[in-house]
Formats: C-alpha cells, structure tokens, sequence
C-alpha cells in the first residue's frame, strides 16, 4: 500500500488486516511509519526513497501482490 498514512490507505489498511491481510505499507515520515507498524502493518517502508521497490519484490519473493476490493 503506498502512501498508507492517508485517509484512504488508513480505511484500506484496517480493511486488509480485517480480512487477515499482511500489509506491506509506505509513508514518508518516520512518524507515520510508527503509526502504520502500530496499527498492524506487517512490513512498513519509506515512500521517499526508491529503496522500497527492491524490498517489496524481496518481501513477496518477487510474486505478484493482491488487493480485494471490497471490506
């Protein structure tokens, strides 16, 4: 989820984990990262720096992720 500090990845973020989701989130200030770990996102990285491509396709062992749309 990039940009999971916002509104809608907040909403989007409680909606995966309801579901049992893991969550692999970004943000952009070590202060919303703290919030994205504390509301139970399983990995969380900095949207600021390229450096989180490389490590989703690690976290994922380079499978393709997925998204429900609907809560």
């Amino acid at each position: 989820m990039h940009g999971g500090a916002g509104a809608v990845g907040l909403a989007a973020l409680q909606c995966a984990r309801a579901r049992g989701a893991r969550v692999i989130a970004t943000a952009g200030t070590e202060t919303k990262r703290a919030m994205l770990r504390s509301l139970g996102a399983w990995h969380v990285l900095d949207s600021r720096s390229l450096g989180f491509v490389p490590r989703v396709r690690e976290l994922t062992e380079g499978r393709p992720t997925s998204a429900s749309t609907r809560c």
